[in-house]
């Protein structure tokens, strides 16, 4: 019965998730940046394991400029290490990086996003900010 009540749980947190995705998405459609960033972020918490909850509540909460930078690249950290491979991510880690004067660190991921897309406009423009 354990196993079976853990699944209840799991899938209660996930319908939950997408609950503040939805949430979220509404927000966005409003131009409310820092309600939307409020709903991913309480989606990503509710499914850890949900990279687009991830990247939209870092994004957001980097848009709406009402919450520590800290907080966002918890964030943001989280749908890369979910999901290296998508690039809006490696982006938004890598902008909040260089706002909290993580130099090294953006780089590292700026590389990462043109290894994935060598004529991105947006990574080579960070990447100047950077040098």
């Amino acid at each position: 019965a354990p196993a079976v009540e853990a699944e209840a749980k799991q899938q209660m947190a996930s319908k939950r998730s997408e609950d503040e995705m939805q949430s979220g998405n509404a927000a966005v459609r409003e131009g409310d940046a820092a309600a939307a960033a409020h709903a991913y972020s309480r989606a990503s918490e509710l499914d850890p394991h949900r990279p687009d909850a991830a990247y939209e509540a870092a994004r957001w909460a980097l848009k709406a400029g009402d919450r520590p930078l800290a907080e966002a690249r918890v964030l943001a950290q989280r749908a890369v290490s979910l999901r290296p491979d998508h690039l809006p991510s490696q982006l938004v880690l890598a902008e909040i990086c260089i706002r909290m004067g993580m130099g090294s660190v953006a780089r590292r991921h700026l590389e990462a996003a043109l290894k994935l897309d060598p004529r991105n406009a947006e990574a080579k423009a960070l990447l100047r900010q950077v040098r």
